[in-house]
């Protein structure tokens, strides 16, 4: 028995000592070193040079598992094509300022990667390149970056902030969020962001795939400059209980808000249904119990329509945005350019829209009186979505 014990040591012993503690020629200019601590240090005598494929893969289908952290070395221009996927181990990676590409999937499922540091001359992040890096909580995007591929963060599930250096010219960031440079696309909201609410700025015209894919949002106000929702957008929003659709949106694609199960309340406002091509848009959402909100006059309209009638309870509102409800027991007072409403329900979508329709406040109550900032004066039309009032900011008076 102490024999079998001896020899499963040494046989231990020496898979670790094989495992780790190498060097590979991959070029012959550029090796890679794994050290008895698990930590993988690419680097090349050449002025700059590409990782090799053929060669890399060959050293690295053995060594997945043991690779801790990694460190690319000057003159090292490109992480290539899913060079560290499956490395589940890897937990950290730094990269000299030489390297302008990472291509796709190259940190594919590395899901113990926590800390990575960008090159400053980084010019191309390929698509879906820290695919289903469940643990890392924020990327700062240099100033170099020119391209992002797309779905680079997907399935990040602790993602909570992407940050992009000011000198970018083609990306930025707000928030965490990111979007082009002058914010016309949203390209991602972290999936682990937090906080309750997400009013898409009035500059976005597009959402792109599966921009806030699985967020914590429970309540997103688009804007009116919104054109196109593409697909899987709003996927797996599962917190998203009322939904305003603005007219200005010409385009939604597949499973745009799929899985959005906990989805009750959804507002259009187009007068002639907007004819969506695919039929899953609502994938997994339980239609026959959501209510759809349409303008007045064109409930029939949509009663006919592909998807819109499958919504089990269809309402029409008045132009002013917001339906005639009879009851009145909201108090709404200002003060001090602040609008109190009162008398809310405990988790009710407050809406506050202008005379003319124009939604200006959306929000979930929390409480059954809720602040509002509302300084412009003016007649205002409060609802709850079972009752509503009226309100001229300026007066003082309350109803």
């Amino acid at each position: 028995m102490r024999h079998r014990t001896f020899f499963y040591f040494c046989a231990f012993f020496i898979c670790t000592t094989i495992s780790r503690g190498q060097t590979w020629d991959l070029t012959d200019t550029m090796t890679a070193t794994l050290d008895d601590k698990g930590v993988l240090t690419v680097t090349t005598t050449a002025e700059s040079e590409d990782m090799p494929n053929e060669e890399w893969f060959a050293m690295i289908e053995q060594h997945r598992l043991d690779i801790h952290s990694v460190v690319i070395g000057e003159n090292v221009t490109s992480i290539v094509s899913w060079g560290f996927a499956h490395c589940v181990m890897l937990k950290s990676v730094t990269m000299a300022n030489s390297v302008k590409i990472i291509e796709s999937f190259a940190f594919h499922n590395c899901n113990q990667l926590t800390d990575i540091t960008l090159s400053d001359g980084l010019i191309t992040i390929g698509d879906l390149a820290f695919n289903i890096c469940v643990n890392l909580p924020v990327l700062e995007i240099p100033a170099s970056v020119s391209h992002i591929g797309t779905l680079i963060f997907a399935v990040c599930e602790q993602l909570t902030s992407i940050h992009v250096h000011p000198d970018n010219a083609n990306y930025s960031s707000v928030d965490g969020v990111l979007y082009d440079k002058d914010k016309t696309l949203l390209i991602q909201y972290p999936e682990n962001k937090s906080g309750d609410s997400f009013e898409i700025p009035k500059t976005v015209e597009t959402i792109a795939g599966s921009a806030c894919y699985h967020a914590n949002f429970k309540t997103l106000i688009i804007p009116n400059s919104v054109k196109t929702i593409s697909s899987n957008a709003f996927n797996g929003c599962v917190n998203l209980t009322a939904l305003t659709i603005p007219g200005s949106v010409e385009l939604i694609y597949g499973f745009a808000f799929g899985a959005c199960t906990g989805l009750k309340d959804l507002t259009v406002e187009w007068n002639t249904p907007l004819s969506v091509e695919a039929d899953n848009i609502f994938d997994k959402v339980d239609l026959s119990t959501t209510i759809l909100h349409v303008p007045n006059g064109t409930k029939t309209r949509y009663e006919a329509a592909d998807v819109w009638k499958d919504f089990g309870t269809i309402i029409e509102y008045e132009p002013s945005g917001i339906e005639t409800i009879e009851t009145q027991t909201l108090k709404v007072y200002a003060s001090n350019s602040i609008l109190h409403v009162a008398g809310l329900r405990t988790g009710a979508l407050l809406r506050i829209y202008s005379i003319a329709g124009l939604l200006v406040y959306q929000g979930i109550a929390k409480a059954e009186v809720e602040y509002i900032p509302l300084s412009t004066i003016g007649i205002y039309i409060v609802t709850d979505g079972r009752e509503t009032t009226k309100f001229v900011v300026g007066t003082g008076q309350t109803h």
